[in-house]
């Protein structure tokens, strides 16, 4: 087992506002005692929730990253396929969650700041962070000794 050199929990707060207020809203239809009307709500807090939180974690080998506590959807990129790294920011108009970009994939749950991974099979995928400056510091040293 590969123990993690750095994570990071990056969350949504405002997730969690949408949330109480969805509940609200499903509490005072089952109020109302309408059958079925609950369930779109429900489902939209569930999926909501389920990408309120975004843990990506750095180990000697590999960088993984999944949404939430079901780690569903989870990725998983072995350091030595990854050529380099660089300190990105993601748009307002990218927004957040798991996005289709012109530049690559970006996976993100708040927040501008990103690190952006060039690699070795041509693609680039960014993923959201509140600090990439630190994520560099943990990063470039491993994969600079992968290139030795």
């Amino acid at each position: 087992m590969s123990y993690p050199v750095y994570q990071e929990k990056q969350w949504n707060y405002p997730v969690f506002g949408i949330l109480l207020i969805m509940t609200f809203g499903v509490s005072m239809v089952l109020r109302e005692r309408t059958p079925g009307v609950w369930l779109g709500p429900s489902v939209l807090s569930l999926v909501a929730l389920c990408f309120a939180n975004l843990t990506t974690t750095l180990t000697a080998d590999h960088l993984s990253w999944h949404f939430m506590l079901i780690r569903l959807p989870g990725w998983r990129i072995a350091l030595r396929d990854i050529i380099s790294a660089e300190v990105s920011q993601s748009g307002c108009l990218e927004g957040w969650g798991i996005r289709f970009t012109r530049s690559g994939m970006l996976y993100n749950v708040s927040g501008t700041g990103a690190i952006r991974l060039y690699l070795k099979n041509g693609k680039t995928l960014r993923l959201g962070t509140r600090d990439p400056q630190r994520w560099m510091s943990y990063l470039q040293p491993r994969l600079a000794d992968l290139q030795r």
